[in-house]
């Protein structure tokens, strides 16, 4: 059900309280410099409303909303709608700092919830991390701000998210301009992972040095590495019973060297050892047209105790990664809507419309909690299509197999 079909529910009073926007504006050091009708306040709920109705027009959002808003202005109870026009000149001078301040305090909540309503594997809550690119307005403002990719047609920003798998809540969040890598931006973010948690990633993130720093945080990793030999800096150790690997992490030449760049310490040591295990399987998908396509998956942990953590069931664990990508497909397309860039002219507007786009994400599940079922994303009342379905391992010679079957 959209919320356009609830009639009579006021969606403020879940999603947008006075007091946390309150918050909010005082988080980003926002003050209205005279009294109005459109405060910063008023301003911030219209602007997430302008993502929770998305593509309804300015006109449309302010209707909605307009008897809603009298308890963040209470003056608004002798005054009659607001034009565009007004909220378009009243958006560009809240800044985007605003809004990054809602989405992280509903993010903070979400965390909690996660624990509560998340998938859990050995008694810890599943997380995701990847990236995805979002395409932005062509003004002159925005691409001195992002970087068109080449034979691209439009600026674009890249967004890394951590994402409770079970939800799909975007736990946290960075942003910038496409020309900053997924890594550099996991790096900002790697900070927000938290004891009691096992973090899923693609192949793209693993280094010796990125790796150390999220085990540091206290959460356990479950992370793709790539299959080239020379891939893994790694020595075996022994070969378990359930035919994982345990190994001893070395850091290579090259990942030295890359380091010392980064950081620009060109004579940084050399990281010390690492202990981790290897988890190698296989994973067969048949689409709806019956090809059927394998790889050859090799997950990096660690959980370093085969009895209590066996191969099988981490390889199985894996497959929710795939959450994260569907939590990526409602923010562009069920909430954002299909083919439709992000019509702020201005940087600052930009990352407001995708700081409400995360906002949206962490509230859907809230949303779902307290109205009975209802949700802003029509995918969360149904199963999801397209995504990993149950995974079947079993051992061979060589190691787990896992066979994944697209539904």
């Amino acid at each position: 059900m959209a919320v356009s079909e609830v009639v009579g529910w006021n969606p403020l009073a879940v999603v947008a309280t006075p007091v946390g926007v309150r918050a909010a504006l005082a988080a980003a050091g926002y003050a209205d410099k005279c009294r109005g009708i459109l405060t910063g306040a008023v301003t911030t709920v219209l602007v997430l409303g302008l993502c929770l109705y998305c593509g309804q027009g300015y006109s449309t959002v302010i209707g909605r909303l307009w008897p809603l808003l009298t308890s963040f202005n209470p003056a608004m109870v002798m005054s009659a709608p607001v034009t565009a026009v007004a909220l378009s000149q009243a958006r560009s001078r809240l800044p985007a700092g605003v809004l990054r301040a809602v989405f992280a305090a509903g993010a903070a909540a979400g965390a909690a919830a996660a624990a509560a309503a998340g998938s859990v594997m050995f008694d810890l809550v599943v997380t995701a991390v990847d990236g995805t690119v979002l395409d932005l307005a062509a003004s002159d403002a925005i691409r001195a701000r992002f970087a068109t990719p080449s034979g691209g047609r439009f600026p674009q920003a890249r967004v890394v998210t951590l994402v409770a798998c079970g939800t799909r809540r975007v736990l946290a969040a960075e942003l910038d301009s496409c020309a900053v890598s997924e890594q550099r931006l996991w790096d900002r973010l790697v900070a927000q992972l938290r004891p009691g948690t096992l973090n899923l990633a693609d192949r793209n993130f693993f280094s010796m040095d990125r790796w150390r720093v999220a085990a540091a945080t206290g959460a356990h990793l479950a992370w793709r590495v790539k299959n080239g030999v020379n891939s893994l800096p790694a020595t075996l150790i022994r070969t378990l019973p359930d035919r994982s690997q345990l190994l001893r992490l070395t850091e290579s030449d090259s990942m030295l060297t890359r380091r010392r760049k980064t950081t620009g310490q060109a004579t940084a040591p050399r990281l010390a050892d690492l202990s981790a295990r290897l988890v190698t399987f296989t994973v067969t998908v048949t689409d709806q047209t019956g090809t059927t396509s394998t790889s050859t998956f090799r997950v990096l942990t660690t959980l370093l105790d085969h009895d209590a953590y066996p191969a099988m069931k981490i390889a199985e664990c894996y497959a929710q990664r795939w959450q994260i990508e569907l939590a990526y497909k409602t923010i562009k397309t069920t909430l954002r809507g299909g083919n439709r860039r992000l019509r702020g002219q201005t940087p600052d507007l930009a990352e407001q419309e995708i700081c409400c786009a995360m906002w949206c994400s962490v509230i859907s599940p809230a949303q779902r909690g307290e109205t009975g079922g209802m949700s802003l994303d029509p995918m969360a009342n149904s199963a999801p299509k397209g995504n990993m379905g149950t995974v079947a391992c079993q051992e061979t010679s060589g190691h787990a197999q896992a066979y994944g079957v697209m539904r």
